[in-house]
């Protein structure tokens, strides 16, 4: 995963609960007919299915299923904390855990290519969503199995990639006020 992060320091992390409320723009890459347990290419392929017979009208009754609020099950590769323990450390464990479904919204899902099995797309969603669950539903919903192969943040609210410091610019301002200061 890429695209947009916000760090907050010092005094601004008091208003952290209102930036993780905003809701978020993803651009990304689906493969359809291979399944893994991480819902993303972190984890194996564990199962293959022929997708090839899909049309553009399976997709868009697919992408149209997604719109709207939703119910949706995080992956059990996930940071939720069950029994005070993160999933992802269960699931590496090879532990089965009942993960509870979550409501959230999807406001916009647009298919913006389809090249072979790799379907690009773009979504604008609630907070908490989670873009490797879609993908997976959306390749259940086909019946051909779908993970994630591609995400990248592009907004957070009205904060925008295209505006945003990259590491190094971030790395020169601190260090310049870190001078400032001195």
């Amino acid at each position: 995963a890429t695209g947009l992060l916000i760090c907050l320091i010092g005094r601004a992390t008091k208003r952290m609960e209102h930036f993780m409320g905003l809701p978020k723009t993803y651009t990304g890459v689906l493969r359809l007919g291979e399944v893994t347990p991480s819902y993303d290419a972190e984890t194996d392929v564990t199962e293959r299915h022929a997708w090839e017979h899909l049309t553009e009208a399976d997709l868009e009754a697919a992408r149209q299923a997604f719109l709207g609020p939703i119910e949706q099950t995080p992956p059990a590769y996930s940071a939720i904390k069950v029994g005070g323990e993160r999933l992802y450390k269960k699931a590496r464990r090879g532990e089965t855990v009942e993960v509870p479904s979550r409501s959230v919204r999807v406001d916009r899902f647009d298919i913006t290519g389809w090249e072979g099995p790799n379907v690009s797309f773009r979504i604008d969603c609630s907070k908490g969503t989670y873009i490797r669950s879609i993908a997976h539903d959306v390749g259940r919903h086909l019946g051909v199995g779908a993970h994630l192969v591609a995400l990248r943040r592009t907004a957070i609210g009205p904060y925008d990639v295209s505006r945003a410091w990259r590491i190094d610019q971030l790395e020169h301002a601190a260090a310049s006020h870190a001078e400032s200061d001195s």
